[in-house]
């Protein structure tokens, strides 16, 4: 898929709170090392401040596959980290990357919309089936959701695909894709809506936007509504 390219004034933006996210993730990783001794491999994670370990467990067992990953992880963070600052001093040399001032919103964020609520959302899974349009382990129900979700990927940002959310009559409805943006302490909802030739199908999507209306979901500012199709 060829990634659409923007406008440098989108680009310095969308460059700058990725490295402010892939920072936030960096500091909250430990750091750690894969040391051999006695002809055994262990992995040593290290406290705050990197000279004191706090965890050290044999590679091949659990703990150490876990402790292994974490380490994995951080360098792959370390790694997009050094790419998007290149980046940045390739094409807007001099720029700062800087914290974005703070938003004052009049209305509380919905719960649903909070990162808590995505980092632990409820265990609902949606009863309809996907078809089959697949990225990575991610099935989506149409190829509109599909091209969507490579954009957003292409982007570097991270999402969850059919998100449970509770409404205010305690049934379940499942939004189709949620981004966190935690320099803003919360999330953003995407509906995408293709069929709109189909009267039950609008139908069913207007009863969903009253529906996270009810939960305080502002349209367009905690859910975007795109309406395309499979020619998107």
């Amino acid at each position: 898929m060829n990634i659409p390219s923007f406008e440098p004034h989108f680009s310095a933006e969308h460059l700058s709170r990725k490295i402010r996210y892939l920072e936030t993730e960096l500091a909250r990783l430990p750091k750690g090392s894969i040391i051999s001794r006695n002809g055994n491999k262990y992995v040593r994670l290290y406290e705050s401040g990197g000279k004191k370990s706090t965890v050290e467990k044999k590679l091949d067992s659990p703990e150490g596959n876990k402790a292994a990953s974490i380490i994995s992880l951080r360098q792959s963070i370390i790694d997009d980290l050094n790419t998007q600052s290149k980046t940045v001093n390739e094409l807007y040399p001099g720029m700062t990357v800087t914290e974005p001032p703070t938003i004052i919103r009049s209305t509380p964020i919905p719960k649903q919309m909070t990162l808590d609520y995505y980092d632990n959302p409820p265990d609902v899974v949606n009863p309809y089936p996907n078809h089959g349009y697949v990225l990575g382990d991610i099935a989506f129900k149409s190829r509109f959701e599909l091209i969507a979700a490579q954009a957003i990927k292409g982007l570097g940002l991270p999402f969850k695909s059919e998100v449970p959310i509770q409404t205010a009559s305690e049934y379940f409805l499942f939004m189709d894709m949620m981004i966190p943006v935690p320099e803003r302490g919360r999330c953003v909802g995407f509906e995408f809506c293709g069929m709109m030739d189909n009267h039950k199908y609008m139908h069913d999507i207007q009863a969903k936007m009253i529906s996270y209306a009810d939960l305080g979901m502002v349209p367009y500012h905690d859910v975007f509504y795109v309406f395309g199709g499979e020619k998107w």
